[in-house]
């Protein structure tokens, strides 16, 4: 084999029996990478190109059984290393690709017959070779009859491997701005993929990558945005795709959601379809580390002030987000949809039905996961957002069932829980016409009496706050009786007082003392008067 390759690549024009191509071909028909790097420094691809040109372009030679044995000995030797590839490439790489796609037209021109997909799929496979080479890109791109060639394969291919390596190749060659935009100029490349989203699962998975790739480029994402046959497939790969093609399709998602005017079209699409999609998607699949983060990253992507409203309105974004910040163990996931919530948070306001949605959804959250604290950080962020607002405060203060939510987030065991707690109820205080409430639910003031108890000084500044919060709601006189009457609350107070700390505790006794004597004052001003027994004068 070796001596009928030298003779080759020493002659002008050759082209060998075709017993001799098998001998040939017996060389390199194996597995063993650092053996087919030796074919190639040896010489063994330079061969099979020049034998490639030679059976193309003589009548008298030509054959369907040389041409495939050819590309089968091509592909084979270019299972080389890369930088072997890449040698190659730099020899013989523009010159085989246009003989390869001579060959190519051949398999779907009818003029083959014998094993048309064997010589293909070789072919494809001999591109995809080449693709990871970067070197090769550039070339690769610019020869439109290669995305010519592709887009036959994915077109007229009746063999779904051949299809698979085919778009693989397309994903790979996608890997900068100008080869994406480059592609997809190309005008049947797109719809031919979105044909094949409807195929195999396979060919579902490969797809969902080339368009996540695609996708990546800004040029291309307005386009692809504006075309309701491409977004149609990618709900297609979110809903009934197997689990790798909805988490790359997830992925597309989260390319297209990076421009904010992407807002517009994609969250009222088909009545929301894409978001639902999106939604189910993750939580079918929770634990899987890509599809959390790709799909968290979209939904936080899709957040802004003028889409909360109408995101809030999809069945399960809530819980979804939440499971995302307390269920799975990936950072990225968590942090996104924690931030993702935190705009929830941020821009619904009461009286919106959306509105209504968040706060249920908060109550409901309090009263499922009693006795864990796994969300209780999650929760103490949202409701303090919430609070902020003035006309969202007035709301939540009407709200017992809210208000008992939040007072029992003060027994978390997570110190920025509590103190995310007393941050919530001070704003909720600063509004004056809350007090009243505040300072008539149980529940409060046992947090508040809780909160007071706690030892250590790293519970200092919050239970400083808690004073501050407590001295608020006596300014009410409505609430001097409530506060005053609530079991153990005067007590911790007072031990508060003269519990020592870092701090001066001069201003603390000044402020606890001056707060006891007007609630002690009130208690007695208010008791009932006592009428003592008429004296019995004995006769």
């Amino acid at each position: 084999a070796k001596a009928i390759k030298d003779d080759i690549l020493a002659s002008h024009w050759s082209c060998p029996p075709h017993g001799e191509l098998e001998q040939m071909l017996d060389e390199v028909n194996h597995n063993k990478k650092e053996y087919h790097d030796d074919e190639i420094d040896a010489g063994f691809a330079e061969a099979f190109c020049k034998i490639l040109k030679a059976i193309l372009n003589n009548k008298s030679v030509y054959s369907e059984k040389k041409v495939e044995t050819v590309c089968i000995s091509l592909e084979l030797a270019h299972r080389c290393s890369n930088l072997k590839r890449e040698q190659s490439f730099e020899k013989i790489g523009v010159e085989l690709i246009n003989l390869l796609l001579q060959a190519l037209d051949l398999c779907f021109s009818k003029s083959f017959n014998r094993k048309p997909n064997v010589i293909s799929g070789r072919i494809v496979r001999t591109f995809g070779h080449f693709a990871i080479i970067e070197a090769a890109h550039i070339h690769m791109v610019n020869n439109t009859k290669l995305l010519d060639g592709l887009v036959k394969v994915l077109i007229f291919s009746a063999d779904s491997k051949v299809q698979v390596n085919a778009v693989w190749v397309i994903s790979n060659l996608a890997i900068t701005d100008t080869t994406r935009v480059k592609i997809l100029s190309q005008p049947n490349l797109l719809p031919s993929l979105i044909h094949l989203t409807e195929k195999d699962s396979d060919l579902k998975t490969e797809v969902a990558a080339a368009f996540m790739n695609l996708t990546a480029a800004s040029l291309n994402q307005e386009k692809l945005i504006e075309s309701p046959e491409f977004l149609n497939s990618l709900i297609r790969l979110l809903s009934i795709g197997p689990h790798e093609a909805s988490s790359r399709a997830a992925g597309a998602l989260r390319n297209l959601t990076s421009i904010k005017s992407s807002q517009h079209g994609l969250i009222p699409y088909k009545r929301g379809k894409i978001v639902d999609a999106l939604i189910d998607a993750i939580s079918n699949n929770i634990n899987d580390e890509k599809m959390c983060c790709r799909g968290a990253g979209t939904l936080k992507n899709l957040m802004s002030k003028n889409s909360a409203e109408k995101m809030a309105q999809h069945k399960g974004l809530f819980q979804t987000l939440a499971a995302l910040v307390c269920e799975c163990n990936y950072a990225y996931a968590k942090k996104s949809a924690f931030e993702a919530l935190k705009e929830l948070a941020s821009h619904l306001k009461y009286p919106s039905p959306s509105h209504k949605v968040l706060l249920k959804f908060l109550v409901t959250t309090c009263q499922m996961i009693e006795g864990t604290d796994d969300y209780d950080l999650l929760l103490t962020e949202m409701f303090l957002l919430q609070s902020t607002t003035a006309e969202n405060s007035s709301s939540m203060a009407k709200d017992k069932m809210i208000l008992g939510s939040i007072s029992s987030l003060a027994y978390s065991n997570i110190s920025k829980a509590r103190a995310n707690t007393v941050r919530t109820l001070c704003t909720l205080a600063d509004n004056k016409e809350n007090l009243e409430a505040l300072g008539h639910c149980r529940p409060i003031l046992s947090a508040v009496n809780t909160i007071f108890q706690l030892k250590g000084a790293e519970n200092e500044e919050m239970q400083e706050q808690i004073l501050d919060f407590i001295s608020t709601l006596a300014k009410n006189d409505k609430n001097l009786r409530s506060i005053a009457s609530h079991e153990g609350l005067l007590k911790s107070m007072h031990n508060f007082a003269r519990s020592p700390s870092e701090k001066s505790n001069e201003e603390r006794s000044k402020t606890v003392k001056s707060l006891l004597l007007l609630l002690r004052n009130d208690m007695v001003r208010k008791r009932p008067h006592v009428i003592e027994p008429a004296t019995v004068v004995k006769v």
